[in-house]
């Protein structure tokens, strides 16, 4: 759980607040694109609200206590004071962005105290320990687990002695540079130093709206997006390990240079912490290819953006099943229903039935095209349009998880307007998990 919690912090919480005040609410993970901020007097949405809260909670869990116990659980500068028991800590070092744990005891009570420091899951080895600058007496300070809230076993180092004010303790751990590849396992990769997520930043050109306005879309960037098929490409067998290629630049700086990359003439990739950077396009994820598959690796990235680009052009209205900003944009109501996330992919499902409301000005729509997940214990899910029944999903026999698309031919003779989207589960049964409702040409 605290591998997790501390990541959320110093990645995806610490980069959504810009250096001069402003906060993010969507973090867009498509490469070369880039985050909105928002402006004192324009923008209150509730990611400003939240966003605020979220930097006031750090000191929450920084540190627990059991009897008089001390627990280190996450590596943030802070200052640690327990009156009844007159112990004062103060907790520096470069850790979790590098390799050192650093605590102070400013003042200390007349009787031994246990401290507890978190070994956190990136780490390798065993850490290196030091009290006042020597190892620990009597050997190796002993590690311990500790389970909190149901969660896996943590293990801390265990520090229990007669402390003195002006006592110091470092810890070093040893983090190290990490791929991760996306749940679905298809051919993109992103890097991590410990838990620090690295990326590079892009360029600087075409951030319409980066510093947001007042209108209903002010926190969406809606600038251009940049072409996949032109993305440094990560070179790797598939036995090879991503994370060879990358090689720190320099010591005392926390920067690493991608070398197996297919990249532009005169381009270098260099990865610094993600939430450094600002005001810029950056690249979280990297494609990934086999060295001799480079040319069809670049052909299926092209691909990709023209197939994106004109089922934007068939779009007349759609939402994005599961998903809160979306459904509530097109009227969601619904009786027995849920939303879910399956490998990062979002769903709605239900025993019941659910509707949308989704708007054809024009009348041009002539299908609606329905993307569901394969797999699981569903049913057949009935479609209705205007209380008019459209046709009936059914199940589909390909592998746990599949995105699966269907179109199904709407009345020629409907009429243009805002149209209610019904779907509705066949007996007892559950309904397909749909993914995306979608209003086409």
């Amino acid at each position: 759980m605290l591998d997790h919690y501390e990541r959320a912090t110093v990645n995806h919480i610490l980069s959504s607040l810009h250096p001069k005040g402003g906060l993010v609410y969507f973090t867009p993970v498509r490469p070369g694109h880039y985050r909105v901020v928002s402006t004192p007097h324009n923008c209150f949405w509730c990611c400003v609200g939240t966003g605020l809260e979220n930097h006031a909670r750090y000191g929450e869990l920084v540190y627990t206590t059991e009897g008089d116990d001390l627990f280190v659980n996450l590596f943030i500068a802070s200052r640690f004071t327990r009156p009844e028991q007159n112990l004062v800590l103060e907790q520096t070092g470069t850790a979790p962005y590098d390799d050192e744990v650093r605590l102070v005891v400013r003042e200390a009570p007349g009787t031994p105290v246990a401290i507890h420091i978190r070994v956190p899951g990136w780490h390798e080895g065993t850490p290196q320990v030091r009290i006042n600058g020597a190892p620990p007496e009597g050997g190796p300070a002993p590690l311990t687990t500790r389970r909190v809230a149901g969660g896996q076993p943590l293990t801390y180092v265990r520090l229990e002695r007669q402390w003195c004010a002006g006592d110091t303790v470092t810890v070093r751990l040893r983090p190290r540079i990490s791929a991760e590849l996306l749940p679905d396992g298809s051919p993109w990769v992103s890097y991590r130093f410990g838990p620090t997520v690295l990326a590079a930043e892009s360029d600087r050109n075409d951030l319409a709206g980066h510093f947001a306005d007042d209108s209903r879309m002010g926190h969406v960037a809606g600038g251009p997006l940049r072409p996949l098929e032109h993305l440094p490409v990560v070179l790797a067998r598939s036995t090879s390990d991503p994370a060879a290629g990358v090689r720190r630049v320099a010591p005392d700086r926390l920067a690493f240079a991608l070398e197996h990359v297919d990249a532009r003439p005169g381009e270098s990739v260099t990865l610094v912490p993600f939430a450094g950077i600002h005001d810029s396009r950056y690249h979280l994820y990297f494609p990934l290819a086999e060295p001799d598959r480079l040319q069809e690796r670049r052909a299926e990235l092209r691909a990709a953006d023209e197939a994106a680009r004109a089922l934007h052009d068939r779009t007349v209205d759609a939402v994005a099943a599961g998903e809160q900003q979306p459904e509530s944009d097109h009227r969601f109501e619904g009786q027995d229903t849920w939303s879910g996330l399956t490998d990062g992919l979002r769903w709605r499902a239900a025993t019941g039935w659910w509707s949308y409301r989704l708007t054809d000005r024009d009348g041009a729509a002539t299908g609606l095209q329905v993307v569901h997940l394969s797999g699981g214990s569903a049913g057949p899910t009935r479609v209705l349009v205007d209380g008019h029944a459209l046709g009936t999903l059914t199940p589909s026999p390909h592998p746990e998880g599949r995105e699966i698309s269907q179109v199904l031919p709407l009345d020629a003779d409907r009429l243009a307007g805002t149209v209610e989207i019904r779907f509705e589960a066949v007996g007892p049964a559950t309904t397909l998990r749909l993914r995306e409702v979608r209003l086409v040409r």
